[in-house]
């Protein structure tokens, strides 16, 4: 959300003849190239979560008594 704002902030002054071309390019591009670290890094980190989670489940599952020959041994 942060890099679009600054984005449009760059086109609004770009417009007013306060920014260079080349300076004016420089920040769109940081801005979407911002953007897209932005998603990937959000990304993995759900992945990363999910990740945890699932493993955190199947240890759960693992680590309770099961019956033996019909007799739960403790």
């Amino acid at each position: 959300m942060l890099a679009l704002a600054l984005i449009g902030l760059c086109v609004y002054y770009y417009r007013q003849g306060y920014v260079s071309r080349r300076f004016f390019w420089t920040l769109v591009g940081g801005g979407v190239v911002g953007i897209l670290l932005g998603n990937a890094i959000s990304f993995l980190l759900l992945l990363v979560v999910g990740g945890y989670g699932l493993l955190v489940v199947l240890r759960r599952d693992r680590s309770q008594d099961r019956p033996v020959g019909g007799v739960n041994r403790r």
